[in-house]
């Protein structure tokens, strides 16, 4: 028997559900960051906007910053910070 999964499998240290009020997040958050199910980046918060709109990603491949904006309907989780498994 073959199950489907309806979801994207997220990495498996990643936790809970997605931060929707990005004014939640702090600075240095290790965060995995989804748009339409698929993986877009990972990284650590580097900046947020006062009213959560927007967020700069330090991404965990290279020295990278990237702005993302809340509208454009992504979805980000927290990573864990306990060991990896």
């Amino acid at each position: 028997m073959t199950l489907h999964r309806h979801h994207t499998k997220r990495n498996r240290d990643t936790k809970g559900e997605p931060i929707t009020n990005w004014r939640a997040l702090s600075r240095a958050d290790e965060v995995e960051i989804y748009k339409e199910d698929k993986p877009t980046a990972t990284g650590r918060v580097d900046m947020l906007s006062f009213d959560g709109s927007m967020l700069w990603l330090r991404k965990d491949a290279g020295n990278e910053r990237t702005l993302f904006l809340h509208e454009n309907g992504l979805r980000v989780y927290r990573r864990n910070e306990g060991p990896k498994v």
